[in-house]
């Protein structure tokens, strides 16, 4: 007996949609459940007779663009709902300076020289400090933002931003400069002195008195190469590594 299926259709298959693809169609499919739908009335000659009722579009899914400096992810943020004074709006206020400064940093670190990159370091130390070496977990407060952005969106935006910070570390260690910080408990000696404003420093051996810089307790600096940079105390050290530990 012959089958009473569908007949099989001879157009090829159709493509499959992406995953966002799928996304942005149930969007719209939601969106258009819930509003009412265009309703028009046309003559004979196809022109239209009675009042327009269009169904408004739906607004576009967020979208954060690849490159986590691109102006899109500012203006995303910028259009974000939410007073300033509130702990919601101070929070997006945080995010978007965060994203405002890489857009500005990165490409002025791309490709400079070291003796350059270390005098953009000494000028940007505690913005430095902030913006790439803090913990986003610790410094901005994620659960403000719940009200104002999917969980989705909110993980993309500080996977970006962690990627800036990967990004910046890794133009400053094409020069050798790395960050370093003295325990909170004791004092770190760095190297020998190049330069100081500060008296010479006394240590336990006798042969390394006035030669060595001492990096305070909890006090962060950097290492190029052969120097010990502290921006905070203006000091500079030239690194031996015959110190103490």
């Amino acid at each position: 007996m012959r089958s009473q299926g569908r007949p099989q259709s001879s157009s090829p298959a159709p493509r499959s949609l992406t995953l966002w693809e799928r996304l942005l169609e149930a969007w719209s499919r939601f969106w258009r459940r819930n509003q009412v739908k265009s309703q028009k009335a046309y003559d004979s000659d196809g022109h239209l007779t009675g009042p327009e009722r269009q169904t408004p579009e739906p607004p576009a899914a967020p979208t954060i663009p690849e490159d986590a400096s691109n102006p899109e992810v500012l203006e995303l943020l910028r259009n974000l709902p939410g007073q300033e004074e509130s702990r919601e709006g101070v929070v997006v206020i945080e995010l978007r300076d965060w994203f405002a400064w890489f857009s500005e940093k990165i490409p002025l670190l791309q490709g400079l020289p070291e003796a350059e990159t270390i005098e953009l370091l000494l000028r940007w130390h505690r913005a430095l400090d902030y913006y790439v070496w803090a913990s986003l977990e610790e410094e901005l407060d994620l659960a403000a933002l719940a009200n104002l952005l999917p969980p989705q969106t909110t993980r993309t935006l500080l996977q970006r931003l962690e990627a800036n910070q990967a990004k910046v570390r890794e133009l400053l260690a094409v020069h050798g400069i790395e960050r370093i910080q003295a325990p909170a408990g004791s004092s770190l000696l760095a190297g020998q002195v190049e330069w100081s404003d500060l008296p010479p420093v006394e240590t336990s051996r006798p042969e390394l008195d006035g030669r060595v810089g001492r990096i305070e307790p909890g006090e962060g600096g950097y290492r190029s190469r052969s120097r010990i940079l502290i921006p905070s105390r203006a000091r500079r050290y030239l690194y031996n590594g015959d110190v103490e530990s």
